[in-house]
């Protein structure tokens, strides 16, 4: 992290402190599971960008959506994410479960709206996670 800072100039993002802190929580590999299948959706609907997905907004997102799942409502990302991955509370079958529904939903979201873009209304991440 030190180098990263020093030579960007930038501040760490919420995510990619997550990364580092808590690189063994299962959650979190679930979250980076789906972020990595469904990166190229989510970029080519205008979603997130490639500097988002460097500065790991898109496993946030899926991480949101995720836990979102689990509770099948939203959740306040701010507190949840980081007591998620802490806590390693949500694993095993659970987990599996909020996996599923999560990718469910993005698939019937990308069937439902195949022509979804910037151009439309529901593509910016606030955007999206209303759809939750």
């Amino acid at each position: 992290m030190f180098v990263r800072i020093n030579s960007t100039g930038n501040a760490l993002t919420r995510q990619e402190i997550r990364n580092a802190s808590f690189y063994r929580s299962e959650f979190l590999k679930v979250a980076k599971r789906l972020a990595t299948r469904y990166e190229s959706y989510l970029q080519g609907i205008g979603t997130i960008g490639a500097e988002q997905v460097r500065r790991m907004k898109h496993i946030e997102l899926l991480s949101e959506l995720l836990y979102s799942a689990h509770i099948e409502g939203v959740a306040n990302k701010k507190r949840v994410l980081d007591t998620a991955m802490r806590n390693d509370g949500l694993k095993g079958i659970q987990l599996r479960k909020a996996e599923q529904a999560t990718a469910i939903g993005l698939n019937r979201l990308r069937r439902m709206f195949p022509d979804v873009s910037r151009s439309v209304r529901f593509h910016k991440i606030s955007d999206f996670t209303v759809l939750q």
